[in-house]
């Protein structure tokens, strides 16, 4: 062997130590392949708890440029676990999405602080985008549930088109909101409200029709909010369709009430008693099939 082969021997020893660690891989794989290794300066969970903590302090600005710097951070490993879904995961498995969770929830801060700044325009293109890209993205809840972050942004689309806020999303804000409305006369805001409290909140209603044989003892009416709040938000709804011309669809809200959920009941602020929403009903949808 000559000296010069000695040489790129020796060079090639040298420099093998240092090709192998540029192509160190960390654990997990992302579509059946190992996920090179990227060094953020942040993890990108840190930043969407900063940002969710800039956004709840009001420092729209801070929470913003928190949501931009993980989207720049971690979009391509969120669009390769985006490309290997056809529906959102199961709750055990929503973990193994963390980049496209971390990156829908970023879009969604990023547009809710928007919306705070008067930048509505702006705030639904990124809304847009989110539902875009990242349709099977969830954002996890400290009440300890996942919630669809695509859904999330429909709604402050659905908000902004119809200058309406769900607020809390409780069935009593929603429900509160809807007679608001309704004795506005914004009869489609009364529509709208009714079905979000309707579709979130029917199964609990169900379950709580079930429990009773009988209309709730005096006092004990208040436990059966999730059936309380959808049979008003039926009868809202009903009246609200019956307003608009649309008698199919307002007499379908009323025999609702009467099969689904014939024990619910209304408080009445004024009088402070509970009216029973199915007697109502029944008065209105006879009422439609003499016209």
């Amino acid at each position: 062997m000559n000296a010069l082969s000695l040489r790129c021997l020796l060079i090639a020893a040298l420099l093998f130590p240092f090709y192998a660690s540029a192509q160190e891989v960390v654990p997990g794989k992302v579509k059946g392949k190992a996920r090179v290794k990227t060094s953020p300066a942040y993890p990108s969970y840190e930043l969407i708890s900063k940002a969710w903590d800039a956004y709840n302090e009001k420092d729209y600005i801070r929470a913003i440029a928190l949501a931009n710097q993980c989207v720049k951070d971690y979009t391509v490993i969120a669009r390769e676990q985006q490309t290997g879904l056809r529906e959102i995961p199961v709750p055990e498995m929503a973990n193994d999405y963390w980049a496209l969770n971390d990156v829908a929830t970023a879009l969604y801060i990023r547009g809710l602080s928007l919306e705070k700044r008067h930048d509505t325009m702006s705030a639904r293109m990124v809304y847009g985008e989110l539902i875009k890209k990242y349709p099977f993205a969830q954002c996890w809840d400290e009440k300890d549930y996942y919630w669809s972050v695509a859904g999330a942004a429909k709604d402050r689309i659905q908000c902004i088109d119809m200058n309406i806020d769900y607020g809390d999303y409780k069935s009593s804000t929603l429900t509160g909101r809807a007679w608001d409305s309704l004795k506005q006369g914004r009869v489609m805001a009364a529509d709208a409200y009714a079905n979000k409290c309707i579709q979130l909140y029917s199964e609990k209603a169900v379950e709580q029709q079930l429990s009773l044989r009988d209309f709730p003892s005096a006092g004990l009416e208040w436990e059966y909010w999730a059936l309380n709040d959808v049979g008003t938000c039926l009868y809202i709804k009903g009246k609200a369709l019956d307003s608009l011309g649309r008698k199919a669809e307002s007499d379908k809200a009323f025999q609702d009430i009467l099969g689904r959920f014939p024990y619910a009941q209304c408080w009445d602020n004024s009088g402070g008693w509970f009216w029973k929403i199915a007697d109502a009903a029944r008065k209105l949808l006879y009422k439609n099939k003499e016209l």
